[in-house]
């Protein structure tokens, strides 16, 4: 009887832990910025756009401002966030940069501020990498892995 118990317990663990779980995995840094998980999701083979995500975190004691994305197959990245509009329609909206505060950690994800590369001229499966360049106001530029993952898992 404990057998089975245990082992409803083990495959209910699991089920709870996706395979491709969030991590750190390798950190750039830049000043006192730490960027890492650099992510985005498998494109189809029509797609002409990709939104990237990844996690800022600003370790220093000034304010540091995210002011461009560049990848070698795209347009430069626009950074994008959802926003209420006064209708009370949620859209998206252009930034022309983005802030991290003292202290804070700033996570790009689906729904939020991400980084957006059109004209993609190429198909990414799940597994494959490629780099970013990502350009700080101030603290100068780094580049940074980004893994491509199967879409809707985040």
């Amino acid at each position: 009887m404990l057998r089975p118990i245990s082992a409803g317990l083990v495959a209910a663990t699991l089920l709870a832990f996706p395979a491709t779980a969030h991590h750190d995995g390798e950190i750039a840094k830049v000043g006192d910025l730490r960027i890492s998980h650099g992510w985005t999701q498998a494109t189809g083979h029509m797609a002409h756009a990709m939104n990237v995500y990844l996690t800022i975190k600003n370790t220093g004691d000034d304010a540091a401002r995210l002011v461009g994305a560049e990848v070698p197959f795209a347009k430069d990245g626009v950074f994008q966030a959802n926003v209420m509009g006064e209708d009370g329609a949620l859209k998206t909206r252009n930034l022309d940069s983005v802030v991290i505060k003292p202290g804070q950690r700033l996570t790009f994800q689906p729904g939020g501020v991400h980084i957006v590369f059109n004209d993609v001229g190429r198909h990414f499966d799940p597994g494959q990498q490629f780099h970013t360049q990502l350009t700080f106001a101030d603290a100068g530029s780094v580049k940074l892995d980004v893994l491509v993952e199967r879409g809707e898992e985040h």
